[in-house]
């Protein structure tokens, strides 16, 4: 649970920022004005999303990092209650459906079967406050259960030279459950319509997943233990069904901090957490003429990271357009911890995002004076540390190389000022890299690697603003 600490901070950074905002002296308006919003009802939405699972895997006696990353779509139902003009409360259901896709391993014989988080369900409460009448910032919070498909184990190391045969053996799907937490904003868009977007993280108990023939009911005797986590980002359509009158808005509770000019450069600082999730595969001279390329392994990483930034902005009010757009360029550095596996030899080497850094450009819409919601993009690269291969003896002498890999990310987020020059920023990012062979150094004899990296990650900074 340690690994989600940084993650859940940002959560809670999403209900600072307003309260923080609400309590900056702004010129009161002239008479209380009642809001357009009423957020007490029950409500029904749709949507989708994507996500990146993590799972710490262990088979005899080593552990690995395994992963999967896809699409999903979105139900969600539940009911609110809006207790005055700042706060909201609910509780929720919802079930995802979809095809978050990865891979287990059996090191032992170089099996591999693919895997995919197929469904999952939640159950839990929310809490926000009312940036504006209508624009609510929360986190979220509960149980959740989740399906993990079985699939079949590949021997990738046919010895004639053909890889990706079937071993004749399977992994059993498994249900697991857990808890989540997250954040996200949700903005009225016509009467009755709102739309949610929202970042969850999720951790799921342990199975036991043996490796049996579905013919005969032979086992290997050897049990894969499989432990994920998922991280994911969702935007949904939500209909409300309102019921009751919405609270009078006061005029001693002011929307926000008013910031007349967005315009100038900034600095910042913050934490976060993160997910990479990469496509593997090794050729392996041991094997004459196999490349054993049969499916890929899903090698994953997860942990916290630091962040900081600096950029300009500039608004461009003409037209009352309120938009606001600038260039920008950020460093995180911190350990997304996973694994790297040489399959063959048996051996796994612990590898690190160590840090990154970002240039790119962002635009973004003043929901209000003190409010931006943002889009950017951009170019990346990424320091992923090399490793020493420990086997079932303990380390054999080879090890993975350093690398640094460069790819374009994509990301989004909300900013609120707090007072005339300092803001709170919420973020998330996914980033992919470009691919890359690591040779293996030492007592492999020249096994070689593939490395593809993707990388999620939601980050919560402090930013001044000159």
């Amino acid at each position: 649970m340690s690994k989600t600490i940084v993650g859940f901070v940002a959560f809670a950074a999403l209900t600072v920022t307003p309260a923080l905002a609400a309590d900056m002296a702004v010129k009161a308006p002239a008479a209380p004005t009642a809001p357009v919003i009423n957020w007490t009802g029950f409500y029904l939405g749709a949507g989708y999303g994507y996500g990146l699972w993590d799972a710490d895997t262990q088979t005899l006696t080593r552990t690995q990092s395994a992963g999967g990353r896809g699409w999903l779509g979105l139900v969600t139902g539940g009911y609110d209650y809006q207790f005055n003009d700042r706060i909201v409360v609910g509780v929720q259901a919802d079930f995802d459906f979809g095809d978050i896709k990865g891979a287990v391993e059996d090191p032992g014989p170089f099996w591999v079967a693919t895997t995919r988080e197929t469904m999952a369900g939640s159950v839990g409460a929310r809490a926000g406050w009312l940036l504006t009448p209508a624009i609510l910032t929360y986190v979220n919070g509960g149980w959740s259960e989740a399906r993990f498909a079985g699939g079949t184990l590949i021997d990738e190391t046919n010895l004639n030279g053909i890889s990706g045969t079937s071993s004749g053996f399977v992994t059993p799907s498994t249900t697991r459950s857990g808890y989540f937490v997250g954040g996200g904003v949700e903005t009225a868009v016509s009467p009755g319509w709102f739309w949610r977007n929202e970042y969850r993280f999720a951790s799921y108990s342990s199975a036991n997943l043996p490796e049996t023939n579905p013919t005969t009911g032979a086992t290997t005797g050897t049990v894969i233990r499989f432990r994920p986590d998922t991280q994911t980002i969702t935007s949904a359509l939500v209909y409300k069904f309102n019921s009751g009158s919405a609270p009078a808005y006061t005029a001693s509770q002011p929307v926000g901090a008013s910031r007349a000019n967005w315009s100038g450069a900034y600095v910042g600082a913050g934490g976060g957490f993160g997910m990479w999730d990469a496509d593997s595969s090794l050729t392996s001279p041991a094997i004459p003429g196999c490349a054993c390329g049969g499916p890929s392994q899903t090698d994953a990483g997860k942990g916290p990271l630091g962040v900081v930034t600096a950029g300009y902005d500039y608004q461009f009010s003409a037209f009352n357009m309120n938009l606001v757009a600038g260039p920008f360029a950020d460093f995180d550095f911190g350990s997304i911890k996973g694994t790297l596996d040489d399959a063959q030899t048996f051996t796994t080497a612990n590898t690190r995002d160590t840090d990154a850094w970002a240039a790119g450009v962002r635009g973004g819409w003043l929901v209000t004076p003190a409010i931006l919601s943002y889009f950017n993009g951009g170019w990346s690269e990424a320091h992923f540390a090399g490793g020493s291969m420990v086997g079932a003896a303990g380390p054999n002498g080879a090890a993975t190389p350093s690398v640094n890999l460069g790819g374009w990310f994509l990301g989004g987020g909300v900013e609120t000022m707090l007072s005339s020059n300092w803001s709170w920023r919420n973020e998330y990012r996914y980033a992919s890299y470009h691919g890359t062979t690591l040779v293996e150094t030492g007592a492999s004899g020249g096994d070689t690697l593939s490395f593809h990296p993707y990388v999620q990650t939601f980050t919560t900074q402090l930013v001044y603003k000159f």
